[in-house]
């Protein structure tokens, strides 16, 4: 083979490479972005989640327990305890 022909078979190998590059960044960059939106949307879910489960349980006047790690708090409905404070 001369070298022309050579350098042409190169540039296309090059080229090749390149295509495939540049293909395989923009799949990788859809992926990322599809992942970053279902992780927002299922923080959004477990957010709506945790406070409706929280309305929920101090709808009748009952504490509701948060756990967080080793620490636990219990949250009433402040309206419940304006209603205790003024029948004695």
């Amino acid at each position: 083979m001369d070298k022309q022909k050579l350098l042409i078979i190169g540039l296309l190998v090059a080229l090749i490479i390149s295509i495939q590059y540049l293909v395989l960044d923009k799949w990788m960059i859809s992926v990322n972005q599809e992942i970053n939106q279902n992780s927002q949307v299922a923080y959004h879910q477990g957010v709506f989640d945790a406070v409706s489960t929280i309305y929920q349980q101090t709808e009748n006047c009952e504490g509701a327990p948060i756990t967080i790690g080793n620490l636990t708090k219990t949250v009433f409905d402040a309206a419940c305890l304006r209603t205790s404070n003024q029948n004695p």
